[in-house]
């Protein structure tokens, strides 16, 4: 369990985060998604087109409703988690917005999520490693011979 996730050791008792802490989570979701093209999947596992319409609806939630999820602990994994080797591919490793399939998000509670589409999100604890979306991006990216940072192929 850490501070900063503000949860119980299953994950599923979020505690209130400090303004100060929820602050900080929420200009580090900002940076990550900042980092990512909405033209480019940054991991695994996303169908034809389907990253554009999940970026869309990141964006719409770091304006709309992350202040509000901050505050009520949800975590950066829980909201942008996703398999570190497979990406989305393994929804059990994933956050919310990362199996939105673009729907924006309609309310916020400590234990779960709905979209505008009317299914929800129910927090529960990974199945297995999860890792930012924006790190799995960054590692597929990665200095070529020249010292010039590449995107690597999946194959």
């Amino acid at each position: 369990m850490t501070a900063r996730d503000g949860q119980d050791l299953f994950g599923l008792s979020p505690a209130p985060a400090p303004a100060a802490d929820h602050t900080a989570r929420v200009a580090e979701w900002k940076q990550g998604l900042a980092r990512l093209a909405p033209t480019r999947d940054p991991c695994p596992g996303f169908c034809t087109g389907q990253w554009l319409s999940v970026h869309a609806a990141a964006l719409d939630f770091l304006a709309n409703t992350a202040e509000a999820a901050a505050a009520l602990g949800w975590s950066t994994v829980a909201l942008f988690g996703v398999h570190p080797i497979v990406g989305v591919s393994r929804v059990d490793c994933c956050g919310a917005l990362m199996v939105s399939s673009g729907s924006p998000i309609a309310e916020v509670t400590p234990a779960l999520i709905r979209y505008r589409n009317g299914l929800a999100y129910r927090r529960m604890p990974p199945g297995g490693p999860s890792v930012p979306v924006w790190q799995v991006a960054a590692e597929q990216d990665g200095p070529d011979a020249r010292g010039q940072v590449t995107r690597r192929t999946q194959g």
